[in-house]
C-alpha cells in the first residue's frame, strides 16, 4: 500500500483494500451458494433419479434441502440470482450438471465467472 511522507498508509489506498476486502468476501459468499446448491441437486437425484430442470425446483419440491435454505434466502418464486442481482445458470445431463455465476461483472464467459465445478471436491482422495 502507498503511505504518506510519515509513513502512514493513505485513505485512498486503505479504501483500495476495503473494497478487495468486500469482493473477496462476497465471491466466498458466491462459491459457498454454488457448493451448497450442488449438494442440494446431488440430494434431489438421489431422491428422484434425475437432477431438476431448474434450481428453483430445490424450493418447490419438498426435499430436505428446501428446509435447510430457508435460512438463506425466502422463499420466492422466479430465478435464484446470486450477489450481484444475475440469475444463476443451471445445465444438467442425465450424469452431472454445471452451475454458473457470471460474477461480479455480471457478464457471462469472463475470468471472474464461478461455477460449480470450480467449487466441487470430487477429485480429492479421501482421508485414510
Amino acid at each position: 500500500m502507498d503511505k504518506d511522507k510519515d509513513g502512514r498508509v493513505t485513505d485512498i489506498e486503505y479504501y483500495r483494500y476495503l473494497l478487495e476486502m468486500n469482493k473477496q468476501r462476497d465471491l466466498d459468499q458466491a462459491r459457498s451458494e454454488i457448493r451448497l446448491f450442488a449438494k442440494g441437486l446431488e440430494s434431489y437425484k438421489l431422491k428422484t433419479g434425475a437432477f431438476p430442470k431448474t434450481l428453483e425446483a430445490l424450493w418447490i419440491e419438498p426435499n430436505d434441502f428446501s428446509k435447510e435454505m430457508v435460512w438463506r434466502r425466502a422463499k420466492k418464486t422466479g430465478p435464484i440470482s446470486d450477489l450481484w442481482g444475475t440469475p444463476y445458470q443451471l445445465s444438467t445431463d442425465e450424469k452431472s450438471f454445471l452451475i454458473r455465476s457470471n460474477g461480479p461483472d455480471r457478464i457471462a464467459d469472463t475470468d471472474d465467472d464461478l461455477t460449480s465445478r470450480e467449487t466441487r471436491l470430487d477429485n480429492v482422495p479421501p482421508i485414510p
